[in-house]
């Protein structure tokens, strides 16, 4: 689900600049900022899966 949120916002934001607007166009400043959330969303539940792992292999 997260990474369909990714890629849908990566497309729009591809869209937006091959159509024309600019970085500092609020559209694309918008898209940027979603797409930044989605990366920090998912980069933290990797970072909570692998300290998991590591609480469990300790525990063994």
């Amino acid at each position: 689900m997260l990474l369909c949120k990714i890629e849908k916002t990566r497309q729009k934001l591809r869209q937006a600049i091959d159509s024309g607007k600019t970085f500092t166009d609020g559209d694309v400043i918008e898209l940027s900022q979603q797409l930044d959330e989605y990366l920090v969303e998912i980069q933290k539940k990797k970072l909570i899966k692998k300290a998991m792992t590591e609480i469990s292999d300790n525990l063994v």
